[in-house]
């Protein structure tokens, strides 16, 4: 990959990481809900979530797009850059175990029922006691790799909130952050996106507003830009800065109306 070609992406590769990864979270929530509750992983969901070489699921995105941005780089990357990737590699990893024991559990169980042999049940089932002792360590395998990618995924949100801090500048992220608040809330938690903006922008949060139209101008989507300078002017009706934004974002949606 060129570094060109690259550089004039990151800003993209950085808002489908936090897609990817905020719909990663929510995947793995309602999976780790329905295990606490039904004490089983279905294969298939882990098919899904995880996916393959050939046909990449939700979680192998989120592993590819944090290593083209924080591993496969020449440039030197922040200790929550590295901290957020290694927390990242270490879920996608543990998914990996976590759906082959899925698959070991639904597909390998021994069972009696189908065995045609003159031996009696009881007989049958002290010998298949041997291979139900591989069961059991794939059962508490399960249980071990669930929590474990629990505890990874809590750290994660925690790197992901300081990278965002970092990364104040990209509008596409703003953009997405804000298109989405039913998304950010559902994984990160009610008022997350908020928390997010003061995170960002602590004492200018209209700059949340400001940076997604800026973008939106620069991209040519000027009702989109409107929208959002007036939603930066309802918190701060006195800046300057969104007001020649939007200004201009007007005269471009409608020019014979300012000229």
């Amino acid at each position: 990959m060129g570094n060109e070609w690259f550089e004039e992406r990151k800003e993209l590769f950085f808002k489908n990481l936090v897609h990817y990864f905020l719909e990663s979270k929510i995947f793995f929530d309602e999976l780790y809900h329905n295990y606490k509750k039904n004490g089983a992983v279905p294969f298939e969901r882990m098919d899904l979530w995880v996916g393959s070489e050939t046909k990449k699921g939700l979680l192998w995105k989120v592993k590819d797009n944090s290593h083209k941005l924080f591993r496969n780089t020449e440039s030197k990357i922040s200790l929550s850059e590295y901290l957020f990737d290694w927390s990242l590699g270490s879920i996608f990893h543990e998914g990996m175990k976590l759906k082959e024991d899925a698959y070991q559990l639904e597909v390998y169980l021994p069972s009696y029922k189908n065995i045609d042999t003159p031996k009696k049940i009881e007989e049958i089932k002290e010998i298949l006691g041997e291979y139900i002792t591989v069961i059991e360590k794939a059962t508490s395998n399960l249980d071990a790799e669930m929590e474990s990618i629990n505890d990874l995924f809590s750290k994660a949100v925690e790197r992901l909130k300081e990278l965002l801090v970092n990364h104040a500048h990209n509008g596409l992220t703003l953009r997405f952050l804000l298109e989405n608040k039913e998304l950010v809330e559902k994984s990160l938690g009610t008022m997350s996106l908020q928390q997010l903006i003061l995170s960002l922008y602590p004492h200018h949060p209209e700059r949340a507003y400001l940076m997604a139209g800026t973008s939106y101008l620069n991209g040519g989507w000027f009702k989109e830009a409107i929208h959002c300078f007036n939603k930066a002017l309802e918190i701060n009706p006195n800046s300057s800065e969104v007001k020649k934004q939007l200004q201009e974002a007007e005269q471009k949606l409608s020019p014979g109306e300012n000229t």
